[in-house]
């Protein structure tokens, strides 16, 4: 077995067109696929990059205060896999489709 790993991969999707998203996050994945990589991990699941000025979010651009959530979706860098609104974003639905055999 390939035991290589391409990890925390993403686009900050908020502050790029989708046309790039999509050409980033397939061509990571079709080219570890092709490559026989063992696993790949999509940065991230939820955002914790926000955007000064926005309340809660530290100095070092993180969300780090829990009694002032980030959840407005341009304060946010778009490093996710799920919107603050629970909304599913592209990446999701192109590895979803990945994992169930879409080519």
């Amino acid at each position: 077995a390939n035991a290589l790993l391409v990890g925390e991969f993403g686009v900050a999707q908020t502050k790029v067109p989708l046309e790039d998203v999509k050409l980033v996050v397939g061509n990571v994945v079709n080219t570890a696929l092709a490559l026989g990589v063992a696993f790949v991990l999509f940065w991230e699941a939820y955002c914790n990059e926000c955007r000064a000025p926005a309340k809660g979010c530290g100095a070092d651009g993180r969300c780090r205060d829990a009694h002032h959530e980030v959840r407005a979706h341009e304060q946010l860098n778009g490093f996710w896999l799920i919107r603050p609104d629970g909304s599913f974003a592209w990446p999701h639905n192109y590895l979803a489709a990945k994992l169930a055999g879409a080519s």
